[in-house]
């Protein structure tokens, strides 16, 4: 009943014309509903699933939903053109993205509108392969070479078409034409004249098919990190990484302190490689608490997939020299963050489009000769596996979907100049077909620059008036990435932070509250004594204990204030460090809880002293007992969680 109140009340209101809702039956359509659950909560969004036919070409398809959330402008006198955010991938979810929705600074003027494409997480069906995520996963475990996953993944991937398939899923019906359309039915069912659109990665392709099938009603489009039709993005992967690594080889020889501190960065990354080649590397998850044997090809992926943030790419030489000397560990959140984020990617969607659209124009012996140019350690860099559309029915390929779009739309691009997977030249080479195009690019940057800085204001200016090229002066401001080098590696930070956010530790949290509550009265005690001269005819044992406890409750506080310290200036410069280690320079407050524990040794000696002897009564007895146990448990907090250095 409130549904069809609220379906009444938005069909009066102007929201989409009458006409096009018709009967219940009619596609494409719009019906209001409940949000998902990562949309709970936030402010000024409307959900709903958009209805559209599975397959346009035929006439007997069936419908598939996917769901809409329009986070209504925050202005009283909002633009009357939203702007439809496009999601890449392909496979990923738009509607994960609600948090960065709620307070994106579109919202100030417009509308702002996350659809789930076909296929996707919120979407239904929702094509998911679990059985090519445990298949990867499983692989991993075993250190094999691409060669000899190949069989697993490949029957991995069947198992997955063939599930679909019984549950009557038309695959040929997700295909980038299709979800072109879906955009184009979106704005119309909404009720609105212009809308604009905004992509990033694979939604940057997505926008160009729009740009193509339906132009009617785009006012603007801005892609971000441009992955264009006719871009040999498969044959060219092994071109990318050798120019990935290359320009942080080149980068980092132009840093004078990177070279001084990583001035054989090239040879010893293909030392690496060599290395996990011959003997795949042995890594313990910590998040993912599974055993995985990392070959080259694992290791190059990973790297090249983490510098789609430019505060890994800072760290990138760090972990290639680690990995040099033997600290294997150091890839321990690199392989946690990849575990966790295989099943990001809806397999299914991302298949029947790039098998589609991809697999025909780049098979296998194209990719192969477009490596052979390059060092045979980077072939096979990333994760996308082109035996696995051996396994994937698609119908045959229209030309038109490997031909560059022209189009005379206003069209804003942007550029990071340390992409791993869509680098500047894509952007430029669609650009050239774009007579109303703007393309730049952003140093220092890596992949979907534009969520925030100089990008993101670029990007405003450009819905505000987008037949103007927006100012770019806030690109002089912008740095070249800056190394990081001096850093004391543990995984302590990195451990502690994720048994943080698991909540799984709370008992030892409160065992740290209660120490630190006492080491702060120990010292308030102690300056006390000092003041009004207590404790100056106490026996020497007493008098020892004295300065023992308040030294140790001093040293701990020391400890915790450095650790502090530590975390917050790793924090300003690179987020990233605390994955590794902290700043090399405070690494001194790691030795602290050894004195913490020798401290509490010595209490304890104190305290069977004042029993034996009988000095002090009762209440100091107690209280020196409870100070011998947070010293000690302090210390095991910190062993605990590898926070001590011994050497």
């Amino acid at each position: 009943m409130l549904g069809r109140v609220i379906l009444i009340t938005v069909m009066m209101a102007g929201l989409f014309p009458a006409a096009e809702m018709g009967m219940q039956e009619t596609v494409p359509r719009f019906e209001p509903g409940e949000c998902p659950e990562p949309l709970a909560g936030l402010d000024g969004v409307e959900c709903g699933q958009l209805i559209v036919p599975e397959n346009r070409d035929g006439p007997e398809s069936r419908s598939i939903s996917l769901t809409v959330a329009i986070f209504r402008a925050r202005s009283e006198n909002p633009a009357p053109d939203p702007v439809i955010y496009l999601e890449g991938g392909p496979g990923g979810s738009a509607i994960d993205y609600g948090r960065w929705a709620a307070i994106s600074p579109i919202r100030e003027q417009r509308d702002l509108i996350l659809y789930e494409q076909r296929g996707n997480r919120y979407a239904d069906p929702w094509l998911d392969c679990p059985e090519i995520s445990e298949a990867f996963i499983d692989n991993m475990e075993r250190g094999l070479s691409p060669a000899e996953e190949a069989p697993t993944e490949l029957a991995a991937a069947e198992a997955c078409r063939d599930r679909f398939l019984a549950e009557g899923v038309d695959l040929s019906g997700y295909t980038s034409a299709e979800s072109a359309a879906d955009v184009a039915d979106l704005g119309r069912v909404l009720g609105y004249e212009e809308w604009n659109l905004y992509g990033v990665s694979y939604g940057t392709r997505l926008g160009l098919t729009v740009l193509r099938d339906h132009p009617e009603g785009v006012r603007s489009v801005i892609l971000d990190s441009v992955y264009p039709p006719e871009a040999s993005s498969w044959a060219m992967l092994t071109a990318n990484a050798a120019w990935l690594f290359d320009r942080v080889f080149d980068d980092c020889a132009a840093d004078t302190e990177c070279t001084a501190t990583y001035p054989e960065l090239e040879a010893h990354f293909y030392a690496v490689l060599d290395r996990a080649n011959a003997e795949p590397i042995t890594i313990e998850g910590i998040e993912q608490p599974r055993t995985f044997r990392l070959t080259g090809p694992d290791i190059v992926g990973g790297l090249a997939q983490g510098m789609y943030d430019p505060d890994f790419t800072a760290i990138t030489p760090l972990l290639i020299e680690e990995l040099y000397r033997g600290s294997d560990t150091v890839l321990v959140p690199l392989v946690d963050m990849l575990a966790d984020r295989l099943g990001d990617i809806s397999m299914g969607a991302y298949l029947s489009i790039e098998c589609y659209e991809r697999y025909p124009f780049e098979p296998p012996e194209v990719i192969a000769a477009a490596a052979a140019d390059y060092p045979p350690q980077l072939h096979d860099p990333l994760f996308t596996r082109v035996e696995w559309c051996e396994a994937w029915e698609t119908e045959p390929v229209d030309p038109v979907e490997h031909e560059p779009v022209s189009s005379d739309v206003p069209v804003l691009l942007l550029s990071g100049a340390v992409d791993p997977i869509t680098p500047p030249r894509d952007a430029a080479q669609a650009a050239e077909m774009l007579s109303s195009g703007y393309w730049y690019e952003f140093p220092g940057e890596g992949h979907a620059v534009s969520f925030g800085g100089c990008p993101q204001q670029m990007m405003l200016a450009f819905l505000d008036d987008p037949g103007a090229a927006p100012d770019s002066g806030c690109l002089s401001e912008m740095d070249t990435v800056e190394f990081v080098s001096d850093i004391y590696t543990t995984t302590a930070f990195y451990r502690l932070n994720v048994d943080l956010l698991s909540r799984r530790p709370l008992g030892w949290f409160g065992l740290l509250g209660f120490c630190l509550l006492f080491f702060l009265a120990e010292i308030l005690m102690r300056l006390v004594g000092l003041v009004f001269r207590r404790g100056r005819n106490d026996p020497r044992g007493a008098q020892a204990a004295h300065i023992v406890s308040g030294s140790m409750a001093a040293v701990n506080l020391g400890f915790l204030t450095g650790l502090i310290l530590a975390i917050r200036q790793a924090t300003a410069s690179n987020w990233l460090i605390l994955a590794l280690g902290i700043p090399a320079k405070w690494a001194w407050v790691l030795y602290l809880p050894v004195l913490s524990g020798a401290a509490g040794i010595g209490m304890a000696y104190f305290v069977y002293r004042a029993i034996r002897e009988g000095y002090w009564n009762r209440v100091w007895r107690i209280h020196y007992i409870l100070a011998t146990a947070a010293a000690l448990a302090f210390t095991l907090f910190c062993v605990y969680w590898g926070l001590v250095r011994l050497l």
